[in-house]
Order: structure tokens, then C-alpha cells, then sequence
């Protein structure tokens, strides 16, 4: 019998973790149903933090992404991109919050005690913080890709 097949996938910031992101690719266009969706978060390069040795500052990843190496490589691997989105909102709020932080040297517990810990607290938050905006791809840390496969 043949493995199942799915209407849709998500992935979400796994590439860049991946030694080899493309055979990664291939395997969720062969898992994917004919015009089935693939949704894909990658960080991109442009926000990448790179430390001295060159390397990622963020733990055990591998790779960050251009926007046209992604675009080429999700085309090369049979995906026609629908539309693309970036956190362009999240990055300057990020970044005021750091500003604030080190402007005044707040402990770690002084800050999280300005968040409250409920529901509706972080619900409201998390969308605030990851409001995807159509086509602001270069101004965000993190490029979305809504795909179908081709």
C-alpha cells in the first residue's frame, strides 16, 4: 500500500535545522495530495545574528534563507509559491523591547513581571507579536510561504 497522503503541511522554522533542506522538500511534496498545500516559515538571513566564528548564534541551527534562495529552492523542489508574508511588526516590537530593557538594565524577573500569566494574555500576544503581513518578507526575521504543490 502507499503511505498516506495529506491535504496540507506545515513547517515551521524546521529547515533551517536540517542538514540537507531539500530532501526534506522532496519528501513533503511526494507526502502532499495532488494541488495539496505546503505552509513554510524559514529565518532569513538578513536578521540572522552571526557571531565571531561565523557561525549562527542561534543554537544548532544550520541555515537561514534569502528570499530568492527560498523561492528557487521551493520551486526546484515542485512548489508554486501562492503568496508570501513577513513579521515585519514583530521585529520593531522586539527590538523597542530590548531597547527598554537595556536602557534600564531590568532584571529578567522585572520584565516578565510587566506580563501577565492567563489565557487571553498570551493569546492576544502571540498574535499580536506574529501578525504575518503580505509581502514583507525583507523586513521581517521570518519569511512565511503559503505553497501548493505544482
Amino acid at each position: 500500500t502507499l503511505p498516506q497522503k495529506f491535504d496540507m503541511v506545515t513547517c515551521l522554522q524546521t529547515l533551517a535545522y536540517l542538514e540537507n533542506p531539500e530532501i526534506a522538500l522532496k519528501n513533503i511534496n511526494k507526502s502532499l495530495n495532488k494541488d495539496g498545500y505546503f505552509i513554510v516559515a524559514v529565518p532569513n538571513a538578513k536578521f540572522e545574528p552571526i557571531m565571531a566564528n561565523g557561525k549562527s548564534a542561534y543554537k544548532n541551527r544550520l541555515h537561514s534563507f534569502t528570499l530568492a534562495q527560498t523561492e528557487k529552492m521551493l520551486k526546484e523542489n515542485g512548489f508554486n509559491i501562492l503568496e508570501k508574508f513577513g513579521q515585519a511588526l514583530s521585529v520593531k516590537l522586539f527590538h523597542r523591547e530590548f531597547e527598554i530593557i537595556d536602557a534600564y538594565d531590568f532584571s529578567e524577573k522585572k520584565v516578565k513581571s510587566y506580563y501577565k500569566n492567563d489565557k487571553e494574555y498570551i493569546e492576544y500576544f502571540s498574535r499580536l507579536f506574529a501578525y504575518p503581513v503580505k509581502g514583507e518578507c525583507q523586513k521581517s526575521n521570518s519569511m512565511i510561504f503559503i505553497c501548493q504543490k505544482a
